[in-house]
């Protein structure tokens, strides 16, 4: 995802003695746990969605985007979420000094995929103190842990470098909590309800669901209601917004504006709007939107034309109609 350019016009600062800010290595661990445990209210479904988006972008870059992922439930007896993605991989050199390297991107130069803060990797420290990376390139297999040392800085630890025939790709492997094994196999299943490829699921026992959708248009959709529970017709309280196969929630509360057509389409818990990468700005820990003017402006523009559009299609159903009383 391209972001906004920080590149400021700065002059006069010749004239003075400057020194940049910095961190110093005996407070990395303190930064680790801000940009970690700090940075996410939701430490279970961080590196889920995290993961899963690294996984989805490594696809888009290796032009495998219809390709699925991937993904090993935990369960009981094998408590750790898998996922593996079948993307180019990572050399031992990426590995060793950018993976560790925070703010670290790649993907900064398109809105082809979803990353582009260098942040998501150290989302699984949120849930856990090590987890284990794999990546399958140019025929080997690089095995490290990534943990946590006593301090609480993160280090990587180089366990192996074998042969490998398996393919090209990452695979991320997080220990899960036997009392958390439910919540992450929900948490998972619900996340991938938006993804534009449904992954393979391994230990996945008819629990998922696909999202059932009732009216479909170019930058919105109607979730299918429930007419079971005609409580919660919707999984949602609010309207979502969708960006990469990526949920977001939409509260007019977060917003800060004055629109009752904003207000009333965003109370709808079953319309997601659609939003092209790089079209609204998206928060560093990416729970939520950033709502910049920017972010404003596009769900205000989306609203208007889920308003035009529903006029449009009611007036089309009337035409059909032979006569005013049917």
């Amino acid at each position: 995802m391209i972001i906004q350019d920080t590149t400021r016009k700065v002059t006069g600062l010749e004239n003075f003695d400057t020194n940049k800010f910095g961190i110093k290595a005996k407070n990395t661990g303190i930064i680790m746990s801000i940009l970690s445990q700090k940075l996410y209210s939701d430490p279970i479904l961080a590196p889920i969605r995290e993961n899963l988006a690294n996984a989805v972008d490594s696809h888009v870059v290796a032009g495998k985007a219809d390709a699925p992922i991937l993904i090993t439930l935990p369960t009981p007896i094998q408590a750790e979420l898998i996922i593996r993605d079948f993307g180019g991989g990572m050399s031992k050199e990426f590995l060793d000094e950018d993976y560790v390297s925070l703010g670290e991107s790649t993907k900064r130069g398109s809105n082809d995929t979803i990353g582009a803060y260098g942040l998501g990797r150290v989302s699984n420290f949120a849930y856990v103190d090590a987890f284990g990376v794999t990546s399958y390139v140019d025929g080997m297999a690089h095995s490290y842990t990534m943990q946590l040392d006593s301090a609480g800085a993160a280090v990587s630890i180089h366990i192996s470098s074998l042969p490998s025939s398996e393919p090209t790709g990452v695979e991320v492997r997080i220990p899960v909590a036997i009392n958390d094994v439910g919540t992450f196999r929900k948490k998972t299943l619900d996340f991938c309800r938006y993804l534009k490829v449904t992954p393979k699921f391994i230990n996945e026992n008819g629990e998922y669901t696909a999202l059932g959708v009732s009216v479909d248009q170019p930058t919105w959709f109607l979730e299918k209601a429930d007419e079971k529970n005609s409580y919660r017709p919707y999984k949602n309280n609010n309207a979502s917004a969708v960006i990469g196969g990526v949920r977001y929630d939409l509260a007019y509360s977060k917003m800060g504006i004055d629109n009752d057509d904003v207000y009333s389409a965003l109370e709808c818990g079953g319309l997601y709007l659609k939003f092209a990468i790089g079209e609204v700005d998206i928060a560093p820990s990416r729970e939520e939107l950033s709502m910049t003017r920017k972010t404003i402006d596009a769900v205000v523009k989306a609203v208007e034309k889920v308003k035009a559009d529903v006029n449009d299609i009611i007036l089309t159903k009337i035409d059909t109609f032979p006569t005013i009383i049917d």
